[in-house]
C-alpha cells in the first residue's frame, strides 16, 4: 500500500504541475489539489479516486 501511494502521490503532483503550467489552476490551486488527491487516495484507495478521476 505505501509504494501505491508513494506512486499516487508522484502522479497527483504531475497533474497539479501540468494544470498550473498551462494556467488552468493557480499555485495554491495546484499544492490544494495535490493534498486532495493523496489523502483521499490514502484513505479510501482506488475506490475513492475513481469518482475524482472520471469527474473531469
Amino acid at each position: 500500500m505505501q509504494h501505491q501511494l508513494m506512486l499516487w502521490m508522484l502522479l497527483s503532483a504531475g497533474f497539479a504541475v501540468l494544470a498550473w503550467k498551462v494556467r488552468v489552476l493557480s499555485l495554491s490551486g495546484a499544492v490544494g489539489a495535490w493534498f486532495l488527491g493523496t489523502v483521499v487516495f490514502g484513505i479510501g484507495g482506488l475506490e475513492w479516486m475513481l469518482p475524482i478521476i472520471f469527474s473531469l
